[in-house]
Order: C-alpha cells, then structure tokens, then sequence
C-alpha cells in the first residue's frame, strides 16, 4: 500500500535524523527546530513562537522549558505586558543554532511549503481522516518530543 510506505519513509526520517541530532547536540529534533525558528527572531510570547512553528502552545511551552533549563533561551518579562514573557535565544543557544544543518521539521515544512496550495490542502485532509481513523491523538506532541512528565508519572 503505497500510503504505508509513504508515512513509515516519513516516521523513519524523523525518527533516524531525530536521532542523530540528538546524539550530536543533546537536543532532540523539536528543541533544536524551535531553538533555530527563535534564533531567526525573539518571540513576544510563547503563542507567537507557537505560531511560528506551527504548533500547539503547551506543545511549544513543554520545548521552549527545556531550552531554558539548558541555558539556551532566555526569559524575560515583557516590557509592555507584566503577565506575557519574551523569548530570546542565549549566545550559547545562537551558536548551536547556527552551526546545525536543517532539522527534520524544517524540511518537513519547507517540503510542505513548496507544494502548491492545492496540494497541501488535499495532504492536510488526507492525514487529517487517517489521524481520525486510527484515533491518533488530536493535539500530538511536537515532532517526536517526549511528553511532560508530571510528578504523578514519576
């Protein structure tokens, strides 16, 4: 079934190149995406880099927690709006940014971006209905990127 292949060449490639980005920066194929997404430019707010890379706030928040604990992001409160917090990548972060190739999910979305309207459209309501058939989750985590663990999972 040539849908089959298609989605297992899809899993293998994140899961492969995930991997090796991993093994190479300590940072798993979603952080580094959101990492070099905000490296281009800050974020006012984790729902503008949310936007930014295309997914779920929590999914986003989750990401972006761990880059801070790492030392890669910094917050700061906004100067403007006390409850909202801005996003800046660290010297530290910008460098590793910089020297990485493209990740898995910028590939993926520049694939995708690529692809004339018409077409994203139909690949967007075609994986749409197999999410919704296989009862997949409706709002997945970013990119392969584990869970938050709560204290009651540990």
């Amino acid at each position: 079934m040539r849908a089959l292949e298609a989605l297992r060449a899809l899993v293998q490639l994140l899961r492969a190149r995930g991997l090796a980005t991993e093994r190479r920066t300590g940072l798993s194929a979603a952080q580094l995406f959101v990492l070099k997404r905000l490296a281009e430019a800050p974020a006012a707010s984790v729902n503008e880099l949310a936007a930014r890379v295309h997914a779920h706030q929590s999914s986003v928040s989750v990401v972006v927690e761990r880059l801070v604990t790492q030392g890669l992001v910094h917050r700061a409160p906004h100067p403007r709006d006390g409850r909202r917090r801005t996003l800046t990548v660290t010297p530290r972060g910008r460098a590793l940014a910089a020297r990485e190739a493209d990740t898995p999910p910028e590939r993926l979305t520049a694939a995708l971006e690529g692809m004339p309207a018409r077409e994203r459209r139909a690949v967007a309501a075609a994986l749409e209905a197999l999410a919704r058939a296989a009862d997949a989750p409706r709002r997945p985590h970013l990119f392969l990127e584990p869970p938050r663990r709560t204290p009651r999972d540990r």
